[in-house]
């Protein structure tokens, strides 16, 4: 009779009973390890391994430069990439023109820094107030946009299907590039070197200046903030329920509308403040930037998994550091030339063998 039951069971769902050694098996994390994609992602990082060790036996010195030039570019990609995050955390979408707010941000401030009449000869401590008030101002206005984004473009499609908000997020891009072109024109906006540059300290005799410092510590301070912001705070609280369930939210008195418009306010003030720290560390700011810039930072996102702080921060450093081995390296190097090819390689690669990103989390099933 049981066995009669169970075969009716089988019948009716679909499904064997089994013993569940198959589903062990199938989620054995060892067993894993044998399939095929797994065995030549092996072979790729070990040849990896063999060219970073090559390089460094090579020239150790270079090698220290080449990974504090990675880990800086790595934090001011990830300024970009953050903000990517607490969009698609507010809207279930990447917000494809935040880099172009990122960029606005940085001509702004070149501009105004310009204007305030600062220059090399005066301390970082002298023009330091100066400083600080040019941030209030891009941030609040680079915040205002992002808003203004999210009212005029998304809000009206909140109900539309993605594709639809998606093509809307491809064509307000378009227009914030087309507005800096005819802004800036052809020239790029220079601003002195205000940014000091003794050395921290040093490794193998290659000085880490206090200008890499002040980027690492600010997308650091970055991070911990938006960190807190989500997790300690009712303005997180109130995002984290409102992507959980937008309707149930608005039932214990969320307003779903006024969080999200927040969030991409907030966003836009760290694009802000990461345009204006983008300007001085370079010193020069160009409108053609921003596509590169806005692709990078997509790519860190995806690459650390799309919905988490410390995976974008994670991605961004990852390319930061391979576009810096690939232009620098000497022994084995492809070469400049085909650095965004190895960091989209690396992407693929990676989303090949884990596809929720490196610090995502698996999509649940049934």
């Amino acid at each position: 009779m049981r066995l009669w039951l169970d075969r009716l069971s089988t019948r009716a769902t679909g499904r064997s009973r089994g013993t569940g050694h198959e589903k062990r098996r199938r989620h054995d994390p060892v067993a894993n390890v044998y399939e095929p994609h797994w065995i030549a992602g092996a072979l790729l990082g070990s040849a990896v391994a063999v060219w970073i060790v090559g390089n460094i036996a090579a020239s150790p010195s270079a090698f220290t430069f080449l990974f504090f030039v990675g880990i800086t570019n790595g934090a001011i990609y990830a300024l970009i990439a953050l903000g990517f995050t607490l969009s698609y955390n507010s809207i279930g979408l990447i917000n494809l023109p935040h880099g172009y707010v990122f960029v606005t941000g940085a001509v702004l401030s070149g501009h105004l820094l310009g204007s305030a009449g600062l220059d090399e000869s005066s301390s970082f401590v002298r023009n330091l107030p100066a400083i600080l008030l040019v941030l209030l101002v891009v941030m609040s206005l680079c915040g205002l946009l992002s808003a203004v984004i999210e009212l005029v473009a998304y809000r009206p499609l909140s109900n539309a299907p993605r594709l639809s908000r998606l093509v809307t997020s491809i064509g307000v891009l378009f227009i914030l590039n087309n507005i800096i072109i005819v802004w800036t024109g052809s020239t790029p906006v220079a601003l002195p070197d205000l940014l000091p540059k003794g050395d921290v300290f040093s490794v193998l005799g290659v000085g880490y200046t206090w200008d890499k410092l002040i980027v690492l510590l600010s997308m650091a301070l970055v991070l911990a903030s938006l960190y807190v912001a989500l997790q300690r705070t009712r303005f997180g609280r109130s995002m984290r329920a409102a992507i959980q369930d937008s309707v149930g939210a608005q039932l214990v008195g969320v307003n779903v509308a006024r969080t999200v418009t927040l969030a991409f306010f907030v966003a836009g003030a760290l694009a802000g403040a990461g345009g204006q720290l983008y300007a001085l560390y370079f010193t020069n700011v160009s409108w053609d930037q921003a596509l590169r810039l806005t692709l990078i930072a997509f790519t860190a996102v995806v690459l650390g998994g799309i919905e988490s702080l410390v995976g974008a921060v994670i991605g961004a450093m990852i390319i930061g550091i391979t576009e810096s081995f690939v232009n620098g390296f000497e022994w084995y190097s492809p070469g400049s030339d085909w650095t965004e090819s190895v960091v989209l390689s690396v992407l693929i690669i990676l989303l090949a063998l884990r596809p929720q990103g490196l610090l995502g989390e698996e999509p649940r099933v049934g």
